[in-house]
Parts: C-alpha cells; sequence; structure tokens
C-alpha cells in the first residue's frame, strides 16, 4: 500500500477511533459522576411511576428502559426527578424489569441529591457496579478494532513494516536466516494480534449471553464475564506464541538440500517441494462480492497438478511481492547449479 493509502487508513482509523473514545470517557466520567454522589445529601423520597419504556427501530431493535419517577424535598421545596444511576444503563428487557422491581411505585427511597442543584439526583450511588463493567464489556469490541487499526496504521505510516520486515520487499513477510536456512514466516499475526482478536470476540459475545441470561444488574455474572475475556486474552496469546515458535507460518528455503519446506498451517501430505518439482508460482485472484475487497493468493504449482497457497492477502502488490522474490530464489539456485555444472566440464 502506498504511503497515500495509508494515510488516508491513518486519518480514517483516527476519526473512528475519536468516536469510540469518547464513548469510553462518557463511562469514565458516570463512575466519576457515581463517586461524587456518594458525598451528596439524601433525602427521602417515594416512587411515583416505575414501568419499562421500550423503543424500536430498524436498526437496532427494540430496546428497554426503566422509567423510575420519584419525589422528594429539600427544604421544604418539592422536587421530582427520574434518573436511577449516572453511568451506563443496560437496554436489555431483562436489566430494565430488575430495575422496575427493584423501586416499585409507592416504594420509600434515599434519594441522594446535588446540593449546588438539588433538582439532580440519584437513586444509586455505587461508583463501580455492575453496569459500569458491563459498559466496558459493551465497547470492548470497538476499542480492540480501534487499537488494532490504530497500530496497524500508524506501522503503514512511520514505514515500521518495511523495516522490520526486510523481504521480500514489499511482501509484509518476515524473513529469517537460520543457519544456512531461508525462513518466512507467511503470516502478520502476532502473539499481541491474537490477544487483542480473542479479548474482541470473548467480549462480543458476552454482551449477549450476559445481557439476555444473567442480566447487567448481577455483579457476580459480569465479575465473571471479566475472568472469562482474561482468560481468553491469556490462551491466545501463548496459543499464537507457541504456534509461531514451532514453525507453524514458516515456509523454510534450503539451498543446499534444494527443497521448499512448507509451513504446517497448509497441512500438506508432502510438506517438502523440491525446486525441480515447482511447476510455477502465481497470483490468484478472488473477486470479492458487495462489501469484500479482493482477494489475492500466492500459489505454488507442481507438474502434477498439486498447488499450495502459500499467502492469502487483500494486497495484490503483497502477493505479487512473494511470489516474484520465490522465483527468484528457485531460479537463481537453478542458474547457480546450471553454472557449477557447466565449469566442471
Amino acid at each position: 500500500m502506498k504511503i497515500g493509502g495509508w494515510l488516508f487508513a491513518a486519518v480514517f482509523v483516527t476519526i473512528r477511533a475519536s468516536v469510540t473514545i469518547a464513548f469510553d470517557c462518557m463511562l469514565v466520567y458516570g463512575m466519576i459522576r457515581q463517586a461524587q454522589a456518594q458525598h451528596w445529601p439524601v433525602a427521602m423520597g417515594h416512587v411515583t411511576s416505575a414501568k419499562v419504556e421500550t423503543e424500536s427501530d430498524s436498526e437496532s431493535g427494540t430496546s428497554y428502559k426503566a422509567k423510575i419517577e420519584y419525589t422528594y424535598a429539600v427544604d421544604g421545596v418539592p422536587f421530582t426527578a427520574s434518573r436511577v444511576r449516572f453511568g451506563f444503563n443496560s437496554s436489555s428487557s431483562r436489566s430494565a424489569s430488575a430495575i422496575v422491581q427493584k423501586y416499585r411505585a409507592g416504594s420509600r427511597v434515599d434519594v441522594h441529591y446535588n446540593p449546588r442543584d438539588p433538582s439532580m439526583a440519584v437513586l444509586q450511588t455505587i461508583a463501580i457496579g455492575a453496569p459500569d463493567l458491563f459498559g466496558f464489556i459493551f465497547m470492548m469490541p470497538f476499542n480492540m478494532i480501534t487499537l488494532f487499526g490504530l497500530r496497524i496504521a500508524w506501522m503503514g505510516v512511520s514505514g515500521q513494516i518495511a523495516r522490520e520486515q526486510k523481504a521480500p520487499a514489499g511482501s509484509g513477510v518476515v524473513l529469517i536466516n537460520d543457519g544456512g536456512v531461508t525462513r518466512l514466516r507467511l503470516t502478520r499475526s502476532t502473539p499481541f494480534n491474537a490477544a487483542l482478536m480473542a479479548v474482541g470476540a470473548t467480549s462480543f459475545a458476552l454482551i449477549f449471553i450476559l445481557a439476555f441470561t444473567f442480566g447487567t444488574e448481577s455483579m457476580n455474572a459480569v465479575a465473571a464475564g471479566w475472568a472469562v475475556i482474561a482468560g481468553a486474552s491469556v490462551f491466545a496469546y501463548r496459543w499464537m506464541r507457541q504456534r509461531i515458535a514451532n514453525g507453524w507460518y514458516d515456509l523454510l528455503i534450503d539451498d543446499a538440500r534444494r527443497v521448499l519446506t512448507l509451513p504446517g498451517k497448509l497441512k500438506s501430505e508432502a510438506n517438502e517441494v523440491a525446486f525441480d518439482s515447482v511447476a510455477s508460482i502465481d497470483v490468484d485472484k478472488k473477486t470479492g462480492t458487495g462489501d469484500d475487497s479482493d482477494q489475492f493468493f500466492t500459489t505454488l504449482r507442481q507438474p502434477s497438478g498439486r498447488s499450495a497457497q502459500l499467502l492469502k492477502t487483500t494486497d495484490r502488490q503483497a502477493a505479487e511481492a512473494l511470489a516474484s522474490y520465490l522465483r527468484n530464489r528457485v531460479d537463481a539456485n537453478e542458474r547457480a547449479r546450471a553454472a557449477a555444472t557447466q565449469d566442471s566440464l
């Protein structure tokens, strides 16, 4: 991808990140207000109305909100309010119903009001409650996408990819010289990336599990959800680190033996391919449909008809660069062998 493309991606990701960070700040701000409300004076109040309100639209479906109205008086002046707490409030039916059951119409409640503005009040003052922790789970997939996007955009703009992944130039593939054998790591994934993906995927699944099964008001359920997220991230990090250490994604080029050893990820019956058995190394294209991008495959073909897809990417330049590099390596070896044979004659 050219620098202009990386700059466009960086700007797009930055704008998206700004929106995500703004929502994160709202969650933190709500927790701060909750902590402040713990020190507000308390007045006796009465719940006048408690019901679940629903809102529907074609994009997000039906959402539910607990509507709690209560009255209280400060220095003889009556006030009416409806805020249960600052911070995140779930839109699930289960959570809204739980709040309505807790604050039934006609019940007496402790109202915490702002001494500077008595019309501002809340019923709950727990600084970090189950809804807040669920709110961060809700935002976690967006945060992981943002973090991953910012990391990739920064690597592209700063030229980090070009510096770290020295050959083949433009392919994004890491080259490692390992005792006379060239090792090409055919993946851009890292243990850190795997952990990010695990956190995002696990959080996304937990949003629905917690909201519709246990409810966002259950501290035990939400805390268990965070434990699952932490466990999934650690497992994914160690799993990817082990796979990379075992060479699962590595293509080996052994000039002395004149063979290519295919990476374990291909699950090929014959993992070694002699240079003489390489018919061609091509780039195949799969045209995307709808919003899907075109995909390009660096493919090694043998005279027997067998083929191996070495690299799958949406970047045609990367696929072409790897194919060109491998062709030159195999051809260069053949030329060197032919020259050595000619000299001996």
